[in-house]
Parts: C-alpha cells; sequence; structure tokens
C-alpha cells in the first residue's frame, strides 16, 4: 500500500509514503495548513500474489496541543489545556539525534482550565514537548 495527500483547492500532492521494505506507511505533517485534503490509499501491484481486495487499517490525529511557557518568580511556567485530557510532559537538554526524553514529575495543577506545571530555572538549556496519551 502506498499513501498520498492532496490539497483539494489546488490537486497538488502534497506528501506521500512509498515504502519498498515493508507494508508500513508513515505520514507526518506538524505544520499543514489548515485546508481541505484528500488521503488516498493506492494498492501496489505484486507479482506473487493478485488480489481484488486488500485490508488496511489507518491510525490519524487531526489537531495541535499548545504549550505554553512564562517566567514566573524563578520557575518557568509550563501550561497547556485541560481538553484533551491525559496529556504528559516531557523534557530533554538536546534535541541532537538520538533525543532522549524524560517524564516530568513535578506536580501538575489546574488553573483557568489549563494544566500548569512550574520548574525550577536553573541556567540550562531545556526543552519540553507533550506527548499524547495513545503513546
Amino acid at each position: 500500500m502506498n499513501l498520498f495527500v492532496y490539497n483539494t483547492a489546488n490537486s497538488n500532492l502534497v506528501t506521500c509514503s512509498t515504502s519498498m521494505v515493508d507494508n508500513v506507511e508513515h505520514i507526518f505533517l506538524p505544520s499543514l495548513p489548515a485546508g481541505r485534503y484528500d488521503l488516498q490509499v493506492l494498492k501496489r501491484e505484486s507479482i506473487i500474489q493478485i488480489s481484488l481486495s486488500e485490508n488496511y487499517a489507518l491510525a490519524f490525529e487531526m489537531f495541535t496541543m499548545p504549550l505554553n511557557t512564562r517566567l514566573t518568580n524563578g520557575n518557568v511556567v509550563i501550561s497547556w489545556p485541560l481538553a484533551p485530557t491525559g496529556f504528559r510532559l516531557q523534557a530533554t537538554t538536546s534535541l541532537a539525534p538520538p533525543v532522549s526524553w524524560a517524564s516530568v514529575t513535578n506536580a501538575v495543577s489546574v488553573t483557568n482550565n489549563q494544566d500548569v506545571v512550574a520548574l525550577p530555572v536553573d541556567g540550562g538549556n531545556q526543552f519540553f514537548r507533550l506527548i499524547s496519551p495513545a503513546f
């Protein structure tokens, strides 16, 4: 199977996944502009096995979760929307591959419909991300 994403406004191909190694395809579009898109699944022809149908499954996530930061009283305060629930905050000191993310274990409080974590500023680089409850 191959995956193709087209912009329906102009029929341009946005991206595709056409792995010849296995039957797993991945498309990651973190900054896809708002609009209408067409996802096409194309069955690759196989010399060994020819069939009229093919079973497959799709998994996707179609939203972004904003992560906000601010400095308050010597702490960096990180917040994100309360809903959808279950997101976990992770941190790393470097984005050089391979990146090693660690869960932030500081207490999460709720303020104004936001999950909020306060972390002391230690002077070094800190990078943060939210991880979906599905992972």
